[in-house]
């Protein structure tokens, strides 16, 4: 808590200005972008959403294509579906529960199909079944090609998805590289002050952390 994690993410969103030197995404700065620029070449998720909106949840992952297409798009059905709110379409999203929109506004996300794609604490509120869905559609994404950045305080889903781990502590970079090169019982233990204990799946071998 407190590393700069969401700090780190609104300044690459554009949202926050660095106090040195720039962000650039595509060789241009994102804070000289118009919104509808900086729509198309990067989505942001940030941790905060507003939860009164009145309008459905198809109007709500519409929103995600007005600067790159049109909400009609056959995609923003394509989005809902993949991280299951599909049959929640016509629901007004002040009425959902709080795991469910979140993951509306994931789907809207996915719907601006932006090749920069950034995460504040994705699954956050949601459960195993529906935080491993929103993974998977991250992952998918990035193996077809877009660069996706999420933060989380689950270890475990994070070694499960990621292919590149940074770990933050007090607002520097502690360790970076591969799951298994980061998320080791030393490093853990240093960083949340406590001792970490790290195993291997039996079947995926990705590490496992528990205390």
């Amino acid at each position: 808590n407190g590393a700069g994690k969401s700090t780190l993410l609104g300044v690459l969103s554009g949202d926050l200005a660095p106090k040195h030197g720039l962000i650039t995404v595509g060789g241009h700065d994102v804070r000289d972008m118009s919104p509808r620029d900086a729509a198309n070449v990067r989505s942001y998720l940030p941790q905060q959403h507003p939860s009164g909106l009145e309008y459905t949840v198809r109007t709500v992952v519409g929103f995600g294509r007005y600067a790159v297409g049109s909400p009609d798009d056959p995609v923003v059905d394509e989005a809902m579906e993949r991280v299951g709110v599909d049959d929640l379409a016509e629901r007004r999203f002040r009425d959902l529960s709080g795991g469910e929109q979140r993951r509306v506004s994931i789907a809207r996300i996915l719907a601006q199909t932006a090749p920069v794609v950034l995460m504040d604490e994705p699954t956050d509120s949601l459960d195993l079944g529906h935080a491993d869905l929103v993974m998977n559609a991250a992952s998918v994404d990035a193996a077809t090609g877009s660069t996706v950045l999420v933060t989380s305080h689950d270890l475990n889903i994070a070694a499960r998805h990621a292919d590149r781990i940074i770990l933050l502590a007090n607002g520097r970079i502690a360790a970076d590289g591969t799951p298994h090169e980061v998320f080791t019982e030393q490093a853990l233990s240093s960083v949340y002050r406590t001792t970490v204990r790290v195993m291997e799946h039996p079947t995926t071998g990705k590490p496992v952390i528990f205390l």
